[in-house]
C-alpha cells in the first residue's frame, strides 16, 4: 500500500506560509497615511510654495527656458501640476502643508521633490524637503509615515524635533 504524502506537504506549505507573511509579533507600527491630490492652491499659500520651489526668479528662469510668459508657467503648474495634502506633523492641532509639484525642474527618475511648510505669525514658511516621491497618474497619492519618521522633518535646532523623538523614538530613513 501506498501512501499519498501531497496533500500533507500542501498543508505544510500552507501552514509556513502563513507564518512567514504574518511576520513576527511585535509593537504595533503607528503609521499615518498623507494624501496627496492635485489640487489648486489659493492666493494665499501660492507665493510660499513658489518661493519654496524656485525661489525669487525661479519661474522667470523656467519661462524664459521656454520663451513664454511667466503668467502662463505660473498658472500652469498652479493649475496642473500642484499636489497636496495637510498633515499634523507635531500634534500641535495645525496641519503642516506638504506640497509637490509635478514638473521637469522638481522631477527626476527617481520621483519629485517636495516641501514641507507651515504657518506661523510670521506667515508662511518653508519646514523641510521630501525626496523621492513616485507620482504618475491622476490618482492620490498615499505616503505612509511612520511615527519615529515625523522628527526628520524638523531642523534640528527645532524643540519640536527633541519631544518627537522622546516620544517616538529616534528617526529612521525610510524608502518614501
Amino acid at each position: 500500500m501506498r501512501l499519498d504524502y501531497r496533500p500533507a506537504i500542501l498543508l505544510a506549505c500552507a501552514m509556513g506560509l502563513a507564518l512567514v507573511t504574518a511576520g513576527p509579533a511585535r509593537a504595533a507600527d503607528r503609521s499615518h497615511q498623507i494624501v496627496f491630490e492635485k489640487t489648486i492652491p489659493n492666493g494665499e499659500i501660492w507665493p510660499a510654495i513658489l518661493e519654496a520651489f524656485y525661489g525669487d526668479e525661479g519661474v522667470q528662469v523656467i519661462a524664459k527656458v521656454h520663451d513664454t510668459t511667466v503668467s502662463k508657467i505660473e498658472r500652469m503648474i498652479r493649475e496642473k501640476l500642484t499636489w497636496t495634502a495637510w498633515f499634523d506633523l507635531d500634534e500641535d492641532g495645525k496641519d503642516e502643508l506638504f506640497v509637490i509639484i509635478t514638473q521637469s525642474y522638481t522631477c527626476g527618475s527617481a520621483g519629485c521633490s517636495g516641501a514641507v511648510l507651515e504657518h506661523d505669525a510670521n506667515g508662511w514658511r518653508r519646514l523641510s524637503s521630501i525626496n523621492h516621491v513616485p507620482i504618475n497618474s491622476d490618482q492620490p497619492l498615499i505616503v505612509k509615515r511612520r511615527d519615529s519618521e515625523r522628527a526628520g522633518f524638523y531642523p534640528k535646532s527645532d524643540p519640536r524635533r527633541a519631544k518627537l523623538i522622546e516620544k517616538y523614538g529616534p528617526v529612521k530613513r525610510s524608502s518614501n
